[in-house]
């Protein structure tokens, strides 16, 4: 659009020019009759006067549609920044609302807090602000048949004393971090109060979940809210 605007007006400058010359023309032309026959100016006079005011009319319009483009101009480029303004304010906010839903979320995972759980070396770290303050202790995740998820999850719920009516048995403080049912608990615990898998910590044997040793479980559990970030990986 810029360059058929450029062309445009390099064109309009072009007829100018020619018609400017046209009239310096026909003055020098006029003026060599005159010397020769003063009568021809005569005869010419009202030609030249009606060529003048065609030559100030013509000007005239294209200065009004000069004005008509610089103000329609004006009109989209007061457009265009209110349009920018719009936009620069849709950015801010925008941004205020992910700083304060960031924020939130911090806030929600304990300000900072976070687990990590090493599959490849069977332990499990807690951590605040990037300094481990938990840890490490011996873990056992799920075996190569029912492997635990590795990824970034969140803990969506906490149970002091869940039951699984699947396998009959209770998992002291329950930690559950995926839909699929994975949690982190300590060792499970039979009807009977037998503990179980003490001394498989460090192997992959569960069934899916993070076994903890009785203590460390209890102390995951109470420095970690829901909302809190775990991390699973190699």
């Amino acid at each position: 659009m810029w360059f058929q605007n450029k062309n445009t007006n390099q064109k309009k400058k072009s007829s100018i020019y020619l018609f400017s010359a046209s009239v310096l023309i026909l003055f020098s032309i006029l003026t060599l009759a005159y010397r020769a026959d003063p009568k021809v100016v005569e005869v010419t006079k009202d030609k030249l006067e009606e060529t003048k005011n065609n030559y100030v009319n013509y000007f005239a319009k294209e200065i009004e549609k000069q004005i008509e483009r610089e103000k329609e101009a004006l009109e989209n480029k007061e457009k265009l920044e209110q349009k920018k303004k719009e936009i620069e304010e849709w950015r801010k906010k925008e941004a205020e609302r992910k700083k304060k839903e960031e924020e939130a979320r911090k806030k929600r995972a304990g300000k900072g807090k976070y687990i990590d759980i090493d599959i490849s070396s069977q332990t499990l770290r807690c951590y605040y602000n990037g300094k481990a303050v938990l840890g490490p202790y011996k873990v056992s995740t799920g075996k190569v048949s029912m492997p635990t998820p590795y990824g970034t999850f969140r803990v969506l719920s906490k149970t002091r004393r869940a039951y699984s009516r699947r396998y009959g048995l209770y998992m002291p403080y329950w930690m559950q971090f995926t839909s699929r049912g994975h949690g982190i608990h300590e060792l499970p615990e039979w009807p009977s109060g037998y503990k179980e898998g003490a001394n498989h910590l460090g192997r992959r044997v569960s069934h899916g979940c993070v076994r903890l040793g009785i203590g460390p479980a209890k102390k995951v559990y109470y420095w970690s809210p829901v909302g809190t970030i775990v991390k699973v990986h190699w």
